[in-house]
């Protein structure tokens, strides 16, 4: 057995409490609030047996926004009264594999349930806002604004062709999403 000198025993132990303050969660979300205002958290670094529910998200699609103001329209929507929508800066994804990071972040982000949003609600589009989205039957419309031009992910709780999710541009353009991906299988409400 090897011996520690008792000056280093306290380094050692140091270490050891440090290295497990930083393995010791997933990340923290702040509390929801009774406001609009995005849900936000730390990249998360994931843990072994970690678990999440995976189907909490099903779509997510890379959007070029320039700084402005954007609609975010649901059409119609006959089987959820919501949907969790949450945007990541893709800048802080785009190592190889960090598609999984991201997808990683926007499922703790969803966890923490945001509070509803009314129809009409102003959103600030930054990275790791979430909100949980009221839908009305007959059709939604949200003002996005964009601060920062970027690029963001996009992640919903439903598939966006469910609702025939867009994103519109103030001259009315509608911007198309790239690098769609669908995390499940389609299926019936």
């Amino acid at each position: 057995m090897v011996s520690i000198r008792k000056p280093h025993r306290w380094l050692v132990l140091v270490a050891v409490i440090l290295l497990a303050v930083a393995l010791a969660g997933c990340g923290q979300t702040d509390q929801a609030t009774s406001s609009p205002e995005p849900q936000h958290q730390s990249k998360p670094a994931h843990k072994p047996g970690h678990e999440h529910d995976e189907g909490l998200v099903e779509w997510s699609g890379v959007y070029e926004l320039e700084a402005g103001t954007y609609s975010l329209i649901f059409g119609k929507s006959s089987h959820d009264p919501s949907i969790m929508v949450t945007f990541l800066d893709k800048s802080g994804y785009l190592e190889e594999g960090d598609d999984l990071v991201a997808h990683h972040a926007a499922l703790h982000l969803m966890e923490a349930e945001p509070p509803l949003v009314a129809p009409g609600t102003r959103l600030k589009v930054a990275d790791q806002a979430c909100y949980n989205l009221t839908l009305e039957p007959e059709g939604t419309t949200y003002e996005l604004h964009v601060p920062e031009s970027g690029t963001y992910i996009v992640f919903t709780e439903h598939f966006a062709w469910e609702f025939d999710m867009q994103i519109v541009s103030a001259d009315r353009t509608a911007v198309e999403p790239r690098d769609v991906r669908e995390y499940a299988e389609p299926h019936a409400h």
